[in-house]
């Protein structure tokens, strides 16, 4: 087919492959930002858990136990506590609390799940220590058992987050 010298633009063809292109560009970009999101809520998520324990000490500080629940750090030692923190304290006989279990679940493998403890919580205590019986209300934020193992999120379930690993930590 002989084109007019005059008649300008592209073909069909070249702007299908233009919006190929253009589409398998987008598509590599929202999975390398969709990854650099979940680290970035994974950064989040540790900062805030090492901001609880920090506010757990200085609640050991001045009361010599730690809190039944974590709540009870708001707002003295903590402004605001993040939803996503599960934390259990311990006795050792069922009176005040003398330790802590807390925890958060990531979405992604981390370095930090390397240096965490992976111990698990129960109703009978932080398996593994000397800490058999939980104290206080454990009808708390989050309360009750944390599975620490990094293999699953903290409640023991893929569900939430799909696939997470729990990083916890004891004093």
């Amino acid at each position: 087919m002989k084109k007019d010298k005059y008649t300008k633009g592209f073909t069909l063809l070249e702007l299908l492959i233009v919006i190929v292109i253009i589409g398998l560009l987008s598509a590599i970009i929202m999975g390398a930002l969709n990854s650099a999101r979940a680290n970035s809520r994974d950064s989040k998520d540790i900062t805030e858990l090492k901001s609880v324990v920090n506010a757990l000490n200085l609640y050991f500080s001045t009361n010599g136990y730690y809190p039944a629940m974590a709540t009870s750090l708001v707002p003295t030692y903590i402004p605001v506590m993040p939803s996503n923190i599960y934390y259990t304290g311990l006795s050792g006989s069922g009176g005040q609390c003398a330790s802590y279990h807390v925890g958060v679940s990531l979405e992604k493998n981390n370095v930090v799940l390397n240096t965490d403890r992976d111990l698990l919580s129960t109703t009978a205590g932080l398996v593994g220590t000397g800490y058999t019986n939980l104290c206080g209300n454990t009808n708390g934020l989050n309360a009750s058992s944390i599975r620490g193992d990094d293999a699953q999120s903290c409640k023991g379930t893929v569900v939430e987050p799909a696939g997470g690993k729990c990083f916890d930590l004891v004093p």
